[in-house]
């Protein structure tokens, strides 16, 4: 249902604004945040750093207008933001890429809508700077609706690109994976 919402101007001009919490983008959001979790197996991720990388994707899509065009543009992204940051957009625009298969894609307005609703949502539920509310809820809200992300392989975030430069942050997170697991 679209909500109206009448600009302060004086004149009687109406906009209609898309609802993105909306059923229609729900798969698309799930797709996004089902990817965050999955980079944060170890629980490491704070809410701030979420909301860094959704503002550098919705930047992007407000640029170019283009999904596509950014997911193309990745190796711009990963010059211009810290290593998180980099992993966080790559796995948000996989998870969306995913959603645009099997759903449909989606324009760039409507996914800067679907990002901004992820953004919003770490906005209500973050408390201080390295907050873990957002992630932390949707880690409870997941499980309850009976999906349990698996953590990305190694071969996945090498598939990805993540880490493509960085041997280091590569061993960091064979490191993690192996210690968690054994």
């Amino acid at each position: 249902m679209a909500k109206r919402r009448s600009k302060g101007t004086g004149k009687s001009k109406v906009k209609i604004l898309t609802n993105y919490q909306d059923e229609r983008f729900v798969p698309y959001l799930m797709g996004a945040e089902t990817r965050i979790l999955q980079l944060d197996t170890t629980n490491t991720l704070i809410d701030g750093q979420v909301r860094e990388a959704l503002k550098t994707l919705i930047r992007s899509l407000e640029q170019t207008d283009s999904f596509y065009a950014v997911l193309k543009s990745i190796k711009d992204v990963q010059q211009s933001t810290t290593t998180i940051e980099v992993e966080l957009t790559t796995v948000i625009i996989e998870g969306l890429a995913e959603a645009f298969d099997d759903y449909g894609q989606l324009s760039a307005v409507d996914t800067i809508g679907v990002l901004k609703v992820i953004n919003r949502s770490i906005g209500n539920m973050t408390k201080g700077l390295n907050g873990r509310g957002y992630l932390t809820f949707l880690r409870g809200f997941m499980s309850r609706s009976g999906i349990e992300p698996r953590p990305l392989t190694v071969a996945e975030q090498k598939m990805a690109g993540l880490f493509e430069n960085d041997k280091e942050a590569l061993e960091d997170i064979q490191h993690r994976q192996t210690t968690r697991y054994s």
